[in-house]
């Protein structure tokens, strides 16, 4: 149990310390690392791709909550873009999630809205979306958006 709340406390003060670099609420980088957005409709953009999260929402199923991200991926380059090159993997508290990600093409110019729906504990605090382009191998292409867990309903 202890380990659990010790767990928890860093991460919290993770979260806290990325978006204490973040006065004005826009994708940063963190000494060269990748960049954190914690705002929803603030997109990271590189030469290839804008990603923006519209939406966060949860609904409570059972013994744990759904936790649904809306994304918005725009294709800003000459080629059309499978979408399901791109990494995304889920933390929760600290903890890898695993999930089904989508597989759309993007023509040139054109955007896809996507929804990832990932399972987690019911006491869960904070989810993080890893948003990786691995044909761009360099740290500067990762964006990872941080955000609370919507207050559930019971």
């Amino acid at each position: 149990m202890l380990k659990r709340v010790l767990g928890l406390l860093v991460c919290v003060l993770i979260v806290l310390a990325f978006a204490g670099c973040m006065c004005d609420g826009g994708p940063r980088t963190i000494d060269g690392g990748p960049r954190i957005v914690t705002e929803l409709n603030q997109p990271f953009e590189n030469s290839d791709i804008r990603v923006t999260v519209t939406n966060i929402s949860a609904i409570k199923t059972n013994h744990e909550i759904a936790v649904s991200a809306d994304f918005v991926v725009e294709n800003l380059s000459a080629r059309s873009m499978p979408l399901g090159r791109f990494n995304v993997s889920t933390v929760v508290d600290g903890v890898a999630v695993s999930g089904t990600n989508n597989s759309a093409n993007i023509p040139p110019g054109r955007r896809a809205e996507i929804s990832l729906t990932r399972r987690i504990p019911a006491n869960s605090n904070i989810i993080e979306f890893y948003f990786q382009d691995p044909l761009l191998s360099s740290v500067g292409n990762l964006v990872i958006f941080v955000f609370d867990i919507p207050l559930v309903e019971e």
